[in-house]
């Protein structure tokens, strides 16, 4: 059947691009994010089928199952590559969210005790490579979004990650106060200082 052929290229093609990913990148802190988003959308892609069946009416996996073998096989390579790049672009926004994710972990409860720097979002921005998603430092921004003061007894929580923000932050007017943040975020998450940026959350207040 055609969708067990398309699984399981799916799930080769898959494979063979977090292997070229993981040589690609450098050996930095980044390495642990990656691994651990691959392998749960290594989890999506064996279970994909599954997940098709359950969503779709019965009907329709006949009618998918039955399709004439005279189709026009140009409609059918369009449709297949329409669905690669929709897959693609699912996937990048996906690492990039749990990367943001596990980056904010690794920082928030530090930066609250060392600096009374509450972490708010933290936005990544890659520039993409064709349908490959670069992760060197050469290509990640990190945008890091704080509020200032501490709170007596406070806990740090994760709070959902955004990609992208329609209302942008204030950045910070005089970056020396924050030169020792920006090293402790460089040192932590392996990337220059001079691809983190600060923002304070309401700009001076």
């Amino acid at each position: 059947m055609a969708f067990i052929t398309d699984w399981i290229k799916n799930i080769i093609l898959f494979i063979l691009l977090a292997t070229v990913m993981d040589m690609l990148l450098p050996k930095s802190s980044f390495q642990k994010y990656v691994k651990m988003v691959t392998g749960l959308l290594l989890l999506m892609v064996v279970f994909q089928p599954i997940m098709q069946l359950i969503n779709r009416d019965f009907d329709d996996v006949i009618t998918a199952i039955t399709i004439p073998e005279t189709k026009n096989d140009e409609n059918i390579e369009n449709l297949i590559e329409m669905k690669k790049k929709e897959i693609q672009a699912s996937q990048h926004a996906y690492i990039l969210e749990q990367m943001a994710v596990q980056m904010e972990t690794d920082i928030q409860e530090e930066l609250v005790q060392e600096y009374g720097l509450k972490v708010e979002d933290v936005i990544l921005s890659v520039e993409e490579n064709g349908s490959d998603l670069d992760l060197t430092n050469q290509n990640v921004n990190v945008q890091v979004v704080v509020s200032e003061g501490r709170q007596e007894n406070a806990v740090a929580v994760v709070k959902p990650i955004t990609i992208d923000t329609n209302q942008p932050h204030e950045p910070i007017k005089n970056k020396e106060d924050y030169s020792p943040v920006l090293k402790f975020l460089s040192i932590k998450w392996g990337v220059d200082e001079s691809k983190i940026s600060i923002h304070v959350k309401g700009g001076e207040d």
